[in-house]
């Protein structure tokens, strides 16, 4: 478990942290950078420009998306846990595993 520093100080503790800047301004962001793979991705990157037209609803479709493999991943790390634990599976009155919804 990590944990995200917000401006007015909050912290939120994370799983994954997704950063839609460039690895020059992450670095900046990062305390002890060196110390991160951050830092050679910003050794190696090769700036571009780019235009991307995108629609509200593809937006959507990608913010489920993600949202999805997010529970997927939650839900591999539990299954993970639970087996190192020695815990069974939790079943549902149908004999179904009972997963995140």
């Amino acid at each position: 478990m990590q944990r995200v520093r917000c401006e007015n100080g909050e912290m939120i503790e994370v799983h994954y942290v997704i950063l839609t800047i460039s690895p020059q301004i992450a670095s900046r962001l990062v305390p002890s950078v060196e110390l991160t793979s951050l830092q050679t991705w910003e050794q190696q990157a090769i700036p571009i420009t780019a235009a991307c037209l995108v629609t509200v609803a593809s937006l959507r479709v990608i913010a489920v998306m993600v949202k999805q493999n997010m529970v997927n991943m939650i839900k591999k790390d539990r299954q993970s846990a639970d087996s190192i634990a020695g815990n069974p599976p939790l079943m549902g009155d149908s004999g179904h595993n009972v997963g995140l919804k």
